[in-house]
């Protein structure tokens, strides 16, 4: 009989695969923590080609974890350490090497933000490994029953619905595109339900197809495949026209892991290199529009001109890049580690992480409105932060690893991302054991959500569980209708 391929086994034995790059990113580790004990200035030219030599060891770290030792690359939501890696090297590793060279990231706190985001991948993996996880087994669909595989599909035509009701509401108040204009939630029940529940269908979709796809059922498995093809190609075109470039670029990774999730999650080396070279396009693509994205903010409907004109709008904007251009997508990629180091000099200055504080003063945020009519605005949590650090407010993305930094400082991002790397894997053997329902929706929320690494982590994954809670309500109305009508 055919055994999965298990990347952490029961036994004490580590994997070759992990072993050695574990080795090499605690020599570096050493190394760094010896030059920070021996106080260089920020003007020391060591400081550069270490903190380089700790993210490549993040990157090598993460490039381990996705090599399969018989060829192919594993990638897929059973397979958290791998899978995770890639959204921390979209989020975090590449923006850095790109402020690094371009010389926008402060000098002074490069080697600070190089090992936070060393120790946080290196506590996330750890955190993984010990929760014992089987990484690497495919998903099985054969125990979802023929009225749980109708009503699971009914679902995702509602959701779809929802999603398209979502888009259409933002067109029709001229901010499809996503940089349009400044946008508040009302504070109503229906907008809470619209931002808040609606907009986060768009990736549980493509995940729920594809677990559909693989039912035994061939019907609903038939029906499935030609509905996520849909779906899948048309939400990435909305995201793409809506300027979302890292949300797009999910979508594609969601779809190429959905397309195996029946199988081994160990996909070819030339399917990861197509789409690598379709993700470039489409960055491409809406860079050029963004820097040509005077008419497309003026017009009546953004969606439709989106359409016309975005193809020659981009060529337009492509064809007038330029240096100023340039440093501008640079630093859009790079906001949150630039926000990272203005946290970093102001802690410095003030002497004080916050501990918590600012989770605790959005705590209300997690009630949902239609408990609480009267719930104030959300202020979010970046804003929060920024005001009781003395900063002067501005828009920035508050990730998981600047959470956990200045909620806890060095120890908030160890134990944080080891605690997190724990939890997915614990939820990822529950989903792989048990196969019920519920866990499966809370198993695709949070990964649609986390896979986000701009959103801050922990109240997102309380709203999220809710999120999950609602949808699961609902899979239980249809399935009972259903089966009340047999």
């Amino acid at each position: 009989m055919k055994k999965d391929y298990i990347i952490s086994s029961p036994n004490r034995r580590i994997d070759i695969a992990v072993k050695y790059p574990i080795l090499a990113a605690v020599i570096f580790l050493g190394l760094a923590i010896l030059f920070l004990i021996s106080g260089p200035s920020s003007k020391s030219t060591t400081t550069g080609p270490l903190s380089i030599a700790i993210i490549g060891t993040t990157i090598t770290l993460i490039s381990f974890s996705l090599v399969h030792k018989k060829g192919g690359i594993i990638l897929g939501i059973t397979s958290p350490m791998s899978f995770y890696g890639i959204f921390y090297l979209l989020y975090y590793l590449l923006p850095y090497l790109l402020l690094f060279f371009t010389d926008r990231l402060p000098v002074g706190n490069s080697l600070i933000i190089a090992l936070l985001l060393f120790l946080g991948y290196l506590a996330w993996c750890a955190g993984v490994k010990s929760s014992r996880i089987r990484e690497g087994v495919k998903i099985s669909a054969e125990q979802i029953g023929k009225q749980e595989a109708y009503a699971l599909t009914i679902l995702c035509i509602v959701c779809i619905g929802l999603v398209i009701y979502f888009y259409t509401w933002r067109t029709y108040h001229g901010i499809f595109f996503i940089h349009a204009r400044h946008y508040e939630q009302e504070l109503s029940i229906i907008a809470s339900f619209r931002d808040v529940f609606c907009s986060r269908l768009q990736l549980p979709i493509i995940l729920f197809l594809g677990l559909l796809s693989s039912v035994q059922y061939k019907k609903v498995a038939s029906f499935s495949r030609r509905l996520f093809m849909f779906y899948g190609f048309g939400l990435t075109l909305i995201l793409i026209l809506s300027s979302q470039t890292r949300l797009s670029i999910t979508a594609l990774i969601f779809m190429l892991i959905s397309m195996q999730m029946h199988r081994q999650p160990i996909i070819k080396l030339r399917y990861i290199i197509a789409t690598c070279s379709i993700a470039l396009i489409m960055i491409l693509f809406i860079q050029g529009v963004r820097m040509e994205d005077y008419g497309l903010v003026s017009s009546d409907n953004q969606f439709l001109y989106a359409i016309k004109k975005s193809g020659s709008d981009a060529v337009l904007g492509l064809k007038a890049y330029n240096a100023e251009s340039g440093g501008s997508v640079i630093s859009r990629a790079g906001g949150s580690l630039t926000f990272l180091s203005t946290l970093i000099d102001t802690i410095k200055s003030e002497g004080m992480f916050l501990y918590g504080k600012g989770i605790a003063s959005s705590l209300y945020s997690v009630v949902p409105r239609f408990m609480w009519p009267d719930k104030p605005a959300v202020i979010p949590l970046d804003l929060i932060v920024q005001t009781k650090l003395g900063l002067k407010n501005y828009d920035a993305t508050m990730g998981p690893i600047i959470q956990f930094y200045v909620e806890g400082s060095w120890f908030g991002v160890i134990i944080g991302y080891f605690s997190f790397g724990w939890l997915m894997g614990t939820l990822t053997n529950r989903v792989m054991l048990s196969n019920k329902i519920w866990l499966w929706i809370i198993f695709f929320f949070v990964w649609s959500y986390i896979s986000n690494l701009e959103l801050e982590l922990i109240l997102g994954l309380i709203t999220t569980a809710r999120n999950a809670f609602v949808l699961y309500l609902m899979y239980k109305m249809i399935f009972l209708f259903l089966r009340l009508r047999k």
